[in-house]
């Protein structure tokens, strides 16, 4: 049986900072817990080279994107970059990040990534700038997704889901294929 998921129709992620967004791409492919090929839609001057640039993987733009800026292509992008939500009431705000699953982190060392299963099956709209309606979140905890088109499927309760996973620590949940680190806790990521 298929994990139930967040239900979008177009992803938009950004990289910001306190100045402003750095950069915006949008994840073409994106399914449960992957974050497939992206696109970047908009850079800083140091990367501009970058806009137009399809990649297979959020992670591997990410990566691109950091050491154009930063001089190292380590990025915690599931954290990093966010995407601007509306739709999401304070009972969804409350169960953001709120499960964790192992990764690991170029073969290094295990670490733990935030997702919300018990957001699954909730129908969301990501914009690709603030509108004021919204949140930003980082993309990481928007996980599992799913395309708004996806036919409906028998989807599981997110109770017996999280019970199946160990409650808190779902270990069989992800493929590990996913990079992160350790997340802030999820009251202090989501933000207007």
């Amino acid at each position: 049986r298929r994990q139930p998921r967040m239900r979008l129709e177009r992803l938009f992620t950004s990289l910001r900072t306190e100045h402003g967004t750095l950069a915006t791409l949008e994840v073409l492919e994106f399914d449960a817990l992957q974050l497939g090929r992206s696109r970047v839609l908009t850079a800083p001057p140091a990367c501009k080279h970058l806009i137009g640039r399809e990649y297979p993987s959020l992670g591997g733009a990410a990566h691109d994107i950091h050491q154009q800026l930063y001089g190292t292509g380590r990025c915690d992008y599931l954290v990093a970059y966010e995407s601007y939500v509306t739709g999401l009431g304070a009972q969804h705000i409350r169960a953001l990040g709120t499960s964790r699953t192992p990764v690991r982190r170029h073969g290094e060392r295990q670490s733990f990534t935030a997702y919300s299963p018990f957001l699954a099956t909730t129908t969301v709209q990501v914009l690709r700038e603030a509108d004021g309606h919204g949140r930003w979140i980082p993309v990481g905890w928007l996980r599992p997704l799913a395309r708004l088109a996806t036919p409906p499927r028998a989807e599981e309760p997110a109770a017996r889901l999280q019970a199946r996973h160990g409650g808190g620590s779902p270990s069989g949940y992800a493929s590990g294929q996913e990079e992160g680190d350790v997340l802030a806790s999820p009251a202090s990521g989501a933000h207007d």
